[in-house]
Parts: C-alpha cells; structure tokens; sequence
C-alpha cells in the first residue's frame, strides 16, 4: 500500500479511484496506515465461509476474488480466529452474513437480518448534450476538465439534495447506462420506452451516444434523507432486494425531476436518467445498511444502532440502521 503522494491536479477523475493518489481511499492511505499501526493486510482474499469452532473462535475460508480463480478453485485458504470483526461494508457484510444464516453456518442470526437496509432515496438523472451539439460548439457549457468531480449541491426543500456530479475525460462508457427520461411514473414504463423507441430511434438512443460523453454530460445526484428502506434476503445463491415493511425508495421525485428539467432547459440539454427507470426500478449510488441487530437474543428489544453482534466473538460492523446523510 501507500501514502499520499499528489495534491489534487483536478482532473474529475475522483470517481474512477483517483490515479493521483490525491483522495483518501483504502489502497492509498487507509489501509496504509493500518499497516504502519501493525496490522496484516492479505489483498486479493474474499471471505466466502465463516463458521464457528465447537472449542471457540472461527473457522474463515478465503479464496481469490477473480471469478477464473473461483471457477478453478484456486487459491483458497483456511485461517482460524479467536474473534472476528465483519467489516466489508453495507453490501459485503450483508451478503456475508446472509449467505451463512442460509447455509445454517451462523444460528445465532435472527430474522432481523436484512430489514429495513438503507439507501439514498436516490433520484440520478443527466443533463446531456448531444454529440453534434457539443461538436459545434464544445467550449457553449465547459464541464471537464477544470474541477473535482462534485463541487456544489442545493437543497430545493428541506429532505432533499441535489449535486452536479461530473466524470474525467474519457470516462465515456458510463454513456451505456443512461437513456431518455420521462417525468413523472409510468403505467407502462417499458412499454412507453418501446413506442418512444420506434417514434424517435435517433433520439432516444443518442442518449447512448459514447463520443465525448463526459465533456458535455453532469450526472445530477438526487438524494433525500427520508425514512425509506428496502429489504435484503438470499435466494438463488446470491444476495437480493424487495420492499419491506418500510416504505421504498421512490423511483420518481416530483422535486427532482422539476429542479432538474428546468435546468436542462437554460442549458438547452436533453434530459437522460439511469437505464433502469424503464424497467420501474430506482438504483442507489450509496448502499448504507442491512445488519441491524442481527444476534437473536436481542432482537426482540433492539434499537437502532451503528454495530450488531452476529454470535459472541463475532461483530458486524456495517453503519446499521443509521439514517441516510447526503452531501
């Protein structure tokens, strides 16, 4: 691993990892003082299997996390632990965890577990140029390089944050994700997409439109801090979503959506929105939560909390039931 070496040469490359070591992010400087603190760090080791030793502590399988390597399975270790802290964040531990409640590995779990895991509520929509636009005139709306990639943010009503998020030149792919947005909920979401689709072929596909994307695009991140939650469960060996018993992130935010369809008129912009409102699903740049009070014994009286107990000796660590903070 290693330390800060550059200051930032603002190129808007923030989200692609920063190839300036120029942020903070683990392989640059968290993990880097872990190790100057005395810890080991083994990189290219996933925990697939975590399972209690009838003496005490853990049994914890490893293997590499390539899926050629999986697929042959090589590189698989076996460790012993005395405790053992399930720190791989919102997503990582949750499907951890939940894997082994499956497999019955871990019985200590209750079915607390995956209830009421948090997001954003987030909204992402695009203010885009087309290509021919911008090839007329790039310099009309200068967007990158010049900056960070998020800068600024307004809150157009008290739950609500809006931030202009621009991408490094050359991220282009990122154009493969978004398509033409429409306000407002669909009866027929996909449906309506398809007529679009065969009215105004090079419309709505010149959302898809790769060249320079990222010169004459922001991605606007709409988030809000209300009381909504998914829930997670196993089935099918991996880890999925549905609504719970809270209520869902919304796929449209009529405050969003006006904010952002007046902006993109001043700009004389299109407006594009992630690939998967098509299909009536929201998605979420920011996956906060789905182990809250997971040991048994106590989940008849939980709060919620920033830390749950798996099995004694065992704790996960994931930012629980906390609510959502955006910006």
């Amino acid at each position: 691993m290693t330390g800060l070496a550059s200051g930032c040469i603002s190129c808007g490359n923030c989200n692609n990892g920063c190839g300036h070591n120029a942020k903070n992010k683990l392989t640059t400087n968290y993990l880097y003082l872990a190790e100057k603190a005395g810890a080991e760090v083994h990189d290219l080791h996933e925990v697939y299997e975590l399972t209690p030793i009838d003496r005490g502590g853990f049994e914890v399988r490893t293997r590499h996390p390539g899926w050629a390597q999986r697929v042959a399975r090589l590189h698989h270790r076996t460790w012993t632990a005395g405790q053992v802290i399930v720190a791989a964040h919102a997503y990582g531990s949750a499907k951890l965890l939940h894997h082994m409640q499956h497999t019955g590995r871990l019985t200590g779990l209750s079915s607390q577990l995956g209830q009421r895991a948090r997001t954003n509520s987030e909204q992402l929509l695009a203010v885009t140029r087309t290509h021919g636009q911008w090839e007329k005139d790039p310099e009309k709306i200068r967007l990158t390089p010049g900056s960070v990639s998020i800068t600024s943010g307004v809150w157009p009503d008290p739950v609500t944050s809006i931030e202009p998020v621009y991408w490094g030149v050359g991220s282009d792919l990122f154009a493969f994700l978004v398509n033409e947005h429409r306000d407002g909920a669909q009866q027929h979401p996909t449906a309506s997409w398809v007529k679009e689709l065969a009215e105004h072929p090079a419309r709505v596909l010149g959302y898809d439109d790769a060249r320079h994307w990222s010169e004459r695009t922001v991605i606007m991140l709409c988030s809000q801090t209300t009381d909504t939650s998914i829930e997670l469960y196993w089935d099918d060996d991996r880890l999925r979503s549905r609504h719970g018993a809270g209520a869902a992130p919304a796929v449209h935010i009529p405050v969003v959506e006006k904010f952002v369809g007046r902006l993109a008129e001043k700009m004389g912009s299109g407006e594009g929105a992630l690939v998967f409102e098509i299909i009536n699903r929201g998605a979420s740049a920011h996956f906060v939560a789905g182990s809250r009070s997971v040991t048994a014994a106590t989940a008849a009286r939980s709060t919620p909390t920033c830390a749950c107990s798996a099995s004694p000796g065992c704790t996960s660590w994931t930012a629980a039931s906390c609510r959502p903070t955006p910006g």
